[in-house]
């Protein structure tokens, strides 16, 4: 390796938009509205690390594309605090911003996208033939607060969803 090629990794010229990446992917691989968890090699659900919010940390879990805005899922390991907002570049939950991702965070979800390792768990185009749990818990809580989600696909405002 040369003096510049190590110059050009250490001082990159050109800034990377990761959201916009991840955004782009899900589009190519998925189309808009088919909401992907990601799977491990062995089929169980992969929880990508995002960060820790004190007592239990944030993971990711899956995403997807409507009206070309990139919206992720979290969960908190457990299963018991899920989330469901705007994605942003950044490394924490914000009620104003929604979710945010880190660059490592997204380019582990964009090597798992690439690997094939997701599966669709709920087509906002026919919600009718969805798992119980987003019937029961997913789709009545977007349900009750049509008006912020209405307002998050619009992009008039950022945020997330507590689901559970």
């Amino acid at each position: 390796m040369t003096l510049e090629e190590i110059k050009a990794l250490v001082y990159p010229t050109e800034e990377v938009n990761w959201i916009e990446v991840l955004r782009d992917l899900v589009k190519i691989k998925f189309g808009e509205k088919k909401l992907m968890k990601f799977k491990t090699e062995r089929g169980y659900s992969e929880h990508i690390y995002l960060y820790s919010v004190g007592d239990p940390n944030e993971y990711l879990i899956g995403v997807v594309v409507i009206n070309d805005v990139l919206f992720a899922m979290t969960d908190d390991g457990d299963g018991y605090d899920v989330e469901f907002g705007t994605a942003w570049f950044g490394d924490q939950v914000r009620r104003s911003e929604g979710i945010g991702l880190t660059k490592d965070a997204i380019i582990k979800a964009c090597k798992t996208i690439l690997e094939d390792r997701t599966e669709e768990v709920l087509d906002f185009n026919n919600t009718e033939d969805c798992d119980p749990w987003y019937e029961k818990y997913f789709l009545q809580k977007i349900e009750r607060d049509k008006e912020k989600f209405d307002s998050f696909l619009s992009g008039e405002s950022k945020g997330y969803l507590s689901i559970t």
